[in-house]
């Protein structure tokens, strides 16, 4: 009996700390709002889905033409699956080694964005990944191209 009750707790307590991100924000895209002035758009790409359905696009923006010190990471129509501890992280690779987190995942859909300072392993990187840090797994990934 005390087996089963404290498998139930312990069920209890797993689904009520795993994170969902249920709002839906809605930000303006980037190129009317006010946060792009002086933004050039670099790319658009689309996200792939991995180990979870991802879909939507992710616009890439620079504060500079040839050489940016901020860029902006536009989900464009994003969506995901639910998960636990969902962070967003530039890439070398598809499983994330050189990475750097550049935050959790602000909605598992909608529009929104990231703003971060340009550095060396941000602008050498190619992928855009939603990775569930507590499963270490691949939600979905945009590559990019420079």
């Amino acid at each position: 009996m005390k087996k089963i009750f404290f498998g139930i707790i312990v069920l209890v307590i797993f689904f009520l700390s795993a994170c969902k991100k249920d709002k839906t924000p809605n930000v303006a895209p980037p190129t009317s709002a006010a946060d792009t002035a002086g933004y050039f758009r670099f790319q658009e790409q689309t996200f792939m889905s991995s180990a979870h359905t991802t879909t939507g696009s992710l616009i890439l923006f620079g504060n500079k033409a040839s050489n940016p010190d901020t860029l902006m990471y536009y989900f464009r129509n994003f969506k995901t699956d639910n998960g636990p501890d969902l962070n967003v992280y530039v890439s070398q690779e598809l499983n994330p080694v050189n990475y750097t987190d550049i935050g959790d995942l602000k909605a598992t859909t909608g529009n929104f964005f990231y703003k971060v300072k340009a550095t060396p392993s941000i602008q050498n990187s190619g992928y855009v990944i939603v990775w569930c840090v507590d499963f270490s797994v691949n939600f979905g990934y945009a590559q990019l191209t420079f």
